[in-house]
């Protein structure tokens, strides 16, 4: 019963390819019409060979169709008759195997391609509440090993329905042959199969702790994959090395325990069924049947037994998938995650203002909120600098702003619209994002910058360099904008990511530009180049600054101090120097340092 069930859960994949499935089955079928039938047609070649005639007359409709098929050829040329009857038949089956075959590994590959996509577009699509609460080392264990093992599972289904098929088949010709003989066989094959089954029954979980481990192993591997300047500068390789193995070793042991159970089902099968072969063999002593009847039924019973053995060794694997399946299941299911969905109101630009009315937000219901009644008014041309404590809530305001997130309560209104009618694409294309945690792509420097507009030209991505202050370093570069920066732009220095990251907002030309202490952490030189093209890129915008530096906000037409998540206060910078408030106690802090 278990195995129905897991069967059940991997149907909804057969779908993607209704076709599919039925073809290749009816293909399976016919190949095993075709083996039964050239198998029986040893009968009569063994009768012929051994001087004996066929008997016409027999009550066995099995012998009288194979006597009916050479009826019209002379005594002589029968034997050749049949040998041919028979050639043909085993090259109809190993066609009709071929086919099917490669048509299961065609459906697979089709699945395991068609599941990944639909992971990963369930990644871009599904709202950051995810991504805050997932880990990285099983969703990319999800999106690789469980779909490919989905697509081995799928594999195993169908080829335990043409097992199924052939063992159906073969079974039938048994019982035309001699159905007391074949009960006796196949009363010994299902507790041969009792047996397997007992056996086999920790495989689901075995499976469970095998996904489990994989999962663990991924992560081990990306943490010290993004890690690994942190790794080396603590002196943490040995560490590391540790958790690595403590978790390859299980994961090594689980799949050890999987393949034990499925190699066990061979021996048993192939003993068990060479102890029944000998046993209808010394059947004929008590005259039974005749000879060639019963060494026909040897044969088919020698096929049954991989039938049988495969059967019971799919049935294993799938069961084995169960963890597999039901966590690529949960990862496109979309009844429990969020999502940012999309308005229907077209957006072309910013004209009058963005009005943040009495905002509130939490990340979940359990946490205090991060932001509690804001309400603000950004205007189209200004600039507003966001300043405050570390957890203030300055990211979460821009995260809000750009629907990365919608608020828990109260509305934000673009031009009198409510941000969550706006076309979520229009919205953001007006948008560019320059964060001090710039995302270098490992691809070169002009795909780089063209990551703002796609399809900007050579032309238009050196210009924006060049306003970014990014062409001479770029220069310089051994293959200059076909230089390839590596992994988060490893090639780079902080500054020139900064200035690249700078180049792609200027390639964008945004309504909104969001600076998130974009020049924070820099030495003096890249700061001033930074701020020199920021400066450039910020004219006839509506600017959105996160500042740590508050000397760098002196132009800001508007000041909005944050603590706990609540406006403190809010101002230009002069008269907030002035006020004697949470903004005056920080700048003195930052220049007194200074």
């Amino acid at each position: 019963m278990k195995a129905l069930n897991v069967i059940k859960k991997l149907l909804p994949f057969l779908k993607l390819y209704p076709w599919a499935a039925p073809m290749i089955v009816l293909l399976g079928v016919a190949s095993s019409f075709v083996e039964g039938l050239g198998i029986g047609l040893l009968i009569p070649l063994l009768q012929v060979i051994d001087g004996q005639q066929l008997i016409t007359g027999t009550s066995n409709p099995l012998l009288r169709f194979f006597d009916q098929l050479t009826s019209g050829v002379s005594a002589d040329h029968k034997p050749f008759a049949i040998a041919a009857l028979i050639f043909l038949a085993v090259f109809l089956k190993v066609t009709l195997v071929y086919l099917y075959t490669i048509q299961v590994a065609k459906l697979r590959f089709h699945l395991i391609y068609r599941l990944r996509c639909r992971i990963f577009d369930q990644w871009l699509h599904v709202g950051q509440q995810f991504w805050d609460t997932s880990q990285g080392g099983e969703l990319y264990n999800t999106l690789h090993q469980e779909a490919w093992n989905i697509g081995l599972a799928v594999n195993n289904l169908l080829l335990l329905m043409i097992n199924a098929c052939m063992i159906l088949t073969f079974t039938v010709l048994l019982l035309l042959l001699s159905w007391p003989l074949t009960l006796v066989a196949m009363t010994v094959m299902l507790m041969i199969s009792l047996l397997v089954q007992q056996m086999t029954k920790q495989a689901g979980n075995l499976g469970k702790q095998r996904v489990f481990a994989s999962k663990q192993l991924q992560q081990v591997s990306l943490e010290t994959i993004n890690g690994i300047r942190t790794i080396r500068a603590f002196n943490r390789q040995p560490y590391t090395q540790k958790r690595f193995k403590r978790q390859a070793q299980h994961l090594r042991s689980v799949q050890f325990q999987v393949e034990k159970l499925t190699a066990a089902i061979g021996p048993i099968f192939e003993g068990a069924v060479i102890i029944l072969l000998v046993s209808l063999m010394l059947s004929t002593l008590w005259g039974q049947v005749s000879l060639p009847v019963l060494v026909t039924m040897i044969f088919i019973l020698y096929r049954l037994q991989p039938l049988l053995k495969g059967f019971d060794t799919n049935r294993t694997l799938i069961l084995a998938a169960n963890s597999s399946i039901d966590a690529v299941h949960a990862c496109l299911s979309s009844h429990d995650k969020p999502y940012i969905r999309s308005g229907s109101v077209p957006y072309t630009r910013l004209k009058d203002a963005i009005h943040l009315q009495s905002v509130s937000f939490s990340y979940n219901s359990q946490d205090s909120p991060a932001l509690q009644n804001i309400s603000l008014m950004i205007r189209q041309g200004e600039t507003v600098a966001f300043v405050g404590p570390s957890g203030a809530g300055k990211s979460t305001l821009i995260n809000l702003i750009c629907r990365f997130y919608d608020v828990t309560q109260g509305t934000i209104e673009v031009d009198g619209q409510s941000l969550p009618s706006l076309k979520l694409n229009d919205w953001r294309d007006r948008i560019a994002l320059v964060s001090q945690h710039v995302h270098i792509f490992n691809t070169t420097i002009a795909e780089n910058i063209a990551y703002g507009r796609l399809d900007a030209t050579d032309t238009e991505i050196i210009d924006a360099a060049k306003q970014a202050n990014a062409h001479e370093f770029i220069c310089e570069l051994p293959e200059a904008y076909d230089t390839t920066v590596g992994d988060r732009g490893i090639r780079l220095s902080g500054g020139q990511c900064q200035r690249l990251a700078i180049a792609r907002a200027i390639l964008r030309d945004p309504d909104i530009l969001i600076l998130d202490e974009a020049t924070n952490a820099l030495d003096s030189l890249s700061e001033n180049l930074i701020q020199d093209a920021l400066y450039r890129l910020s004219q006839n915008r509506t600017v959105l600054i996160i500042a740590h530096r508050l000397s760098t906000i002196k132009h800001a037409n508007q000041i909005v101090v944050l603590k706990d998540g609540q406006v403190e206060e809010t101002g230009t910078f002069d008269t907030l120097r002035q006020s004697q408030g949470l903004f005056a106690q920080m700048y003195k802090m930052q220049h007194e340092n200074q």
